[in-house]
C-alpha cells in the first residue's frame, strides 16, 4: 500500500478545492481521497442539492450519501484511521475528483 499524501481535490461541478488524502489510487482515472470529518462537513454543504445529500451522523460517526434520485442507493462512509486520524473515503471510487496540482492551488 502507498504511503499517503496531503493533496487538493475538487471536481469540475464545483469552484471548491478541498484538502485530504492521496494514496495514488485512482477509479476509472479519477482521484480516489480521503478526508478528514472536517472537510467532510465543508463539501456536504456544497453536495447537497436536489439531486443527492451528504449528511454527517454522530450516532454513527458516519457520513451518509443519499442518492434522491435512487431512494434505494444510500451509503454509509465509516472511518477509516490513517496515522493515528479518521478519515472518510467520501466519494472515492464513486464521485469524479480530480487531484490538484500544487501549481494549481
Amino acid at each position: 500500500m502507498n504511503e499517503p499524501k496531503k493533496a487538493m481535490f475538487t471536481m469540475d461541478c464545483w469552484d471548491q478545492k478541498f484538502e485530504g488524502l492521496s494514496f495514488g489510487y485512482s477509479w476509472n482515472g479519477w482521484s480516489c481521497p480521503y478526508f478528514t470529518k472536517e472537510i467532510g462537513l465543508q463539501i456536504s454543504e456544497v453536495v447537497n442539492e436536489e439531486k443527492c445529500h451528504l449528511t454527517y451522523s454522530e450516532s454513527k460517526d458516519c457520513f451518509v450519501f443519499n442518492d434522491l434520485e435512487d431512494p434505494d442507493f444510500d451509503e454509509d462512509i465509516m472511518p477509516e484511521i490513517i496515522n493515528g486520524e479518521k478519515y472518510y473515503s467520501i466519494g472515492a471510487c464513486q464521485w469524479c475528483w480530480t487531484e490538484i496540482s500544487e501549481e494549481e492551488v
